[in-house]
């Protein structure tokens, strides 16, 4: 299964780039333009979570069949750290120049993701193989569940424009890969019945 992104994602992108080569003049005095905020709870927590999304792929990369425990692990590390992160950043809003520095690692996050996603659609037959589908499925939904919780609260906490609205759209990106890797298990997302021992 290969992932794309929509016409409609690329102009959002295409419009923000003109947008961030020709910036509006700011209003704000010199005095308030010096006065800068600590924004690590973004961007340390993003680079936390990618650092996890890419542990989780190494994991997935190393399966073969059989017992999923090492996936299990590192997908399980990754929506703790989702929901830590969403609450780490509750009490910061950010203006729109705070916004714009986050737009790469955004779009660093995004893309690990749908890597991410691609490694578990090809391991979905060695998977369905071991029975163990149901739970990759369940934790698929919880990932898209605690992605979505996160984006949706750095996307709350931008200004209306045009950041905002790119900052949605990768967003939106990143919950919809990860959709499709829930809809790519569904079919095996049943717990198989146990056959009675002789």
């Amino acid at each position: 299964m290969k992932f794309t992104i929509s016409h409609h994602f690329l102009l959002i992108v295409g419009t923000l780039t003109n947008v961030l080569a020709n910036p509006i003049p700011s209003t704000h005095s010199p005095k308030r333009l010096l006065a800068t905020r600590d924004l690590s709870a973004y961007t340390d927590g993003l680079a936390t979570i990618t650092t996890d999304v890419n542990d989780l792929d190494a994991r997935i990369l190393t399966y073969h069949g059989d017992d999923i425990a090492n996936i299990t692990t590192g997908a399980a590390a990754l929506i703790t750290a989702l929901l830590a992160e969403t609450k780490a950043i509750q009490s910061y809003f950010l203006n729109a120049t705070e916004a714009a520095t986050l737009l790469d690692p955004l779009e660093t996050f995004a893309g690990r993701f749908t890597v991410v996603v691609e490694e578990y659609v090809g391991i979905h037959d060695a998977v369905a193989a071991a029975g163990e589908g149901w739970y990759l499925y369940s934790q698929l939904q919880e990932e898209h569940t605690a992605a979505l919780t996160y984006t949706g609260n750095v996307v709350a906490r931008i200004p209306a424009g045009d950041i905002k609205v790119a900052a949605d759209a990768w967003a939106t990106n990143i919950t919809d890969t990860l959709q499709a890797g829930v809809v790519a298990y569904k079919d095996i997302a049943v717990r198989p019945t146990e056959l009675p021992r002789a």
